[in-house]
């Protein structure tokens, strides 16, 4: 079999499979493996029974894993062993994201997937004691998934994490959340319309994943919170937030992996060629022409943002971000921090640029840090090594007084 293209430019490294989809996966969980959860035994357990380029394989095979990770976290619990339930109950919040990698997001398979991800790590967080709690936030009627730390202090900084389209809640544990636990920091996390399970309520991405989070953000000022608050963002949680960072809002740091401002043009460079030349046309409804029978992986990939966009789906998605529009960067006028791998695609690195050199002459405490291939750290969102990339956000930001 020959080495098949992922989604985008995601990264450089080989790591497991010749499908570049599910090996961009597997250097996503032995990234994870640096934080809690499963480990990299326990991955490579899971990836000997996956076959290349097959996503039902991988999915049985992570599913198995789920299942058993959750027993283990019950026997733990039961004997009175609260830190072991607590690390098998994030290794079995591991697997079950491993499972939804590949899995049809519409599927029953998934929601119950979901589900079980979801408990296990509130499961988690009450056996450490770690004051990180489910709390759903009210939008436009509906309900915002996110974890937060109701019991703040306001005295210390609130550390918000931010996702891509690629991400549940669960994700943005370990995209620093369990590191700003870990050092203090009150935390939320939160999925946005079209982000997570968000689409099963008929969210979607377009406008409302904006607005959405500066309602978050009123919310938190309504709950009391005066303290200084630390915006992290990974993915296209970097255009999200970049279009609310135009809008000069109370936010004491930023940090994106990557910042965008045009987001539509990232879609172009990074989406397969076909539906680039006919977003719309004899494409519409179906994905499995455009992924290519011979790529199952990345036709799952697909499946997934065609869930994630709506009525609409796949064949909209330039449309959609054409309609929220190129972010005004030269607006921007806090502190940021902004991280970029060096193996991903060109586009995502010019924009990041672009967006520093205006910077800097307002904020000169921004920094932007680019991660060759050496650093292991080079992959989109620095999946890679979340430890070293993480260590240089907590870095920066004692740097700039915004340390608990």
């Amino acid at each position: 079999m020959k080495k098949q293209k992922d989604v985008g430019l995601r990264q450089k490294h080989h790591y497991y499979f010749k499908n570049g989809t599910m090996d961009f996966a597997v250097g996503w969980l032995l990234g994870y493996s640096q934080i809690i959860g499963l480990s990299p035994g326990e991955i490579y357990d899971c990836l000997n029974k996956v076959q290349d380029n097959n996503p039902d394989s991988w999915v049985e095979a992570f599913a198995y894993g789920m299942n058993y990770q959750e027993k283990e976290a019950e026997k733990c619990e039961e004997a009175g062993d609260l830190y072991g339930a607590g690390m098998k109950y994030l290794a079995c919040v591991h697997a079950a994201r491993a499972v939804l990698h590949m899995c049809d997001p519409a599927s029953e398979h998934a929601m119950t997937t979901t589900q079980t991800m979801t408990k296990a790590l509130r499961k988690a967080m009450e056996c450490w004691d770690t004051g990180l709690h489910e709390y759903n936030f009210d939008f436009h009627g509906k309900k915002l998934p996110g974890y937060f730390t109701s019991n703040f202090n306001n005295e210390k900084p609130l550390y918000i994490v931010i996702g891509g389209g690629d991400t549940y809640r669960e994700d943005l544990y370990y995209f620093g959340g369990a590191e700003a636990l870990k050092r203090g920091y009150n935390v939320l996390l939160i999925d946005l319309p079209g982000q997570g399970s968000t689409p099963y309520d008929h969210m979607h991405f377009g406008k409302d994943t904006v607005t959405a989070l500066e309602s978050v953000l009123d919310h938190i000022d309504q709950l009391g919170f005066t303290g200084k608050k630390v915006l992290t963002a990974y993915s296209g949680g970097g255009y999200f937030t970049m279009l609310l960072m135009a809008k000069k809002p109370r936010i004491d740091a930023w940090v994106a992996s990557t910042p965008l401002f045009d987001f539509k043009t990232v879609i172009e460079v990074a989406i397969p060629s076909l539906l680039a030349k006919n977003p719309s046309g004899w494409l519409a409804g179906t994905l499995t022409r455009v992924a290519g029978r011979l790529n199952k992986t990345l036709e799952a990939a697909l499946k997934k943002y065609e869930w994630q966009f709506g009525a609409g789906g796949f064949p909209n998605l330039l449309q959609t971000f054409a309609d929220i529009g190129v972010a005004d960067y030269t607006k921007i006028d806090a502190p940021s921090l902004f991280l970029v791998g060096l193996s991903e695609a060109v586009e995502t690195k010019r924009q990041t640029r672009l967006i520093y050199d205006s910077l800097k002459t307002r904020q000169p405490n921004s920094k932007v840090i680019e991660y060759a291939a050496e650093s292991g750290a080079d992959a989109h969102c620095q999946v890679n090594n979340l430890v070293w990339a993480q260590h240089h956000i907590f870095h920066w930001l004692k740097e700039i007084g915004l340390a608990p």
